[in-house]
């Protein structure tokens, strides 16, 4: 019973915890563009919740609409090339505040 118990409270708080980063706005985005290996422009996108959001489903709308490879990496998301401006607009339409995306 202890046990069952634990469980559900443990369940309950992890999704308060979920409720209130969503109510509060606190998802902060971050887009940079970096040069890797080779001299190969990359676009990171940082500060997205594994937990709340479907990285793979975002990168996977990405990916599609700029006609590039990407991949999903200990929660953030790696695009080939440079498409910072691009990935703002972009997360914009798939319904993410533009005050809580910040392109640097």
């Amino acid at each position: 019973m202890r046990e069952e118990a634990a469980k559900y409270k443990q369940m309950s708080d992890s999704m308060d915890d979920i409720l209130r980063e969503l109510e509060e706005g606190q998802t902060k985005i971050t887009i940079r563009s970096e040069t890797r290996r080779f001299r190969k422009p990359v676009t990171l996108v940082l500060g997205l919740n594994p937990k709340v959001h479907d990285l793979k489903k975002i990168a996977g709308e990405l990916k599609r609409k700029f006609s590039t490879g990407g991949t999903v990496k200990e929660g953030y998301i790696l695009l080939q090339g440079d498409f910072k401006d691009e990935t703002k607009d972009t997360l914009i339409k798939l319904g993410f505040s533009e005050s809580s995306i910040e392109v640097v």
